[in-house]
């Protein structure tokens, strides 16, 4: 999967939400002109990944869908990720959501107390 692919996935999900795009970058943190530059250039930072999955409020691997084993994937001008660190990230991602999880059940178990 290139980065136009999730790009892609990011801008269908981004419409099936009825988000604008204006909304959209300013829940990112980017100009109108940056997400027009990102995606004419096919490049996207890690961090702007990241912070689209919040704003579409999906589980970020939802943007990742069929990414396959062995790929490089360019997110940036300046940082290009290979399949093993992606891996890493991917793990490291599944791990934070597994806690969040834990941590939603505890709170919910916490309140059914009360």
């Amino acid at each position: 999967m290139t980065v136009k692919e999730v790009q892609k996935n990011i801008e269908s999900i981004r419409e099936e939400r009825g988000m604008s795009i204006g909304d959209f970058v300013e829940a990112i943190g980017i100009s109108r002109q940056g997400y027009i530059h990102m995606t004419e250039n096919a490049t996207m930072k890690l961090e702007t990944l990241i912070k689209s999955a919040e704003a579409l409020d999906v589980p970020i691997m939802t943007l990742f869908e069929g990414l396959k084993e062995g790929q490089e994937n360019k997110l940036g001008s300046a940082s290009l990720l290979t399949s093993t660190e992606l891996s890493e990230c991917r793990k490291r991602l599944v791990m934070a959501q597994d806690k969040i999880i834990e941590l939603q059940d505890e709170l919910l178990s916490l309140r059914k107390k009360k």
